[in-house]
């Protein structure tokens, strides 16, 4: 998808509208959690330009990150 000149790929479109993560920040325990649609970062376009490169030109993709920081969901979507 193309805006603006600006292209999101396709996985990057799944992740953010369709995939749903569960929401973190509950604010009293034993409440029941909502899943909520991911938002947009600028990092996470990033890389996914960076997986469809590595997907177009047929190479391996490795990928440096802080714990916590949601990319384990962004490599499930990308299976799913």
């Amino acid at each position: 998808m193309t805006v603006n000149g600006y292209t999101i790929p396709g996985t990057y479109y799944y992740f953010l509208n369709y995939y749903q993560l569960p929401q973190t920040n509950v604010e009293k325990s034993g409440g029941s959690r909502k899943d909520i649609f991911p938002e947009f970062y600028s990092a996470q376009y990033e890389f996914f330009h960076y997986f469809e490169l590595c997907k177009t030109l047929k190479k391996d993709c490795g990928l440096f990150k802080a714990r916590g920081c949601g990319f384990s969901e962004i490599n499930a979507a990308i299976c799913n």
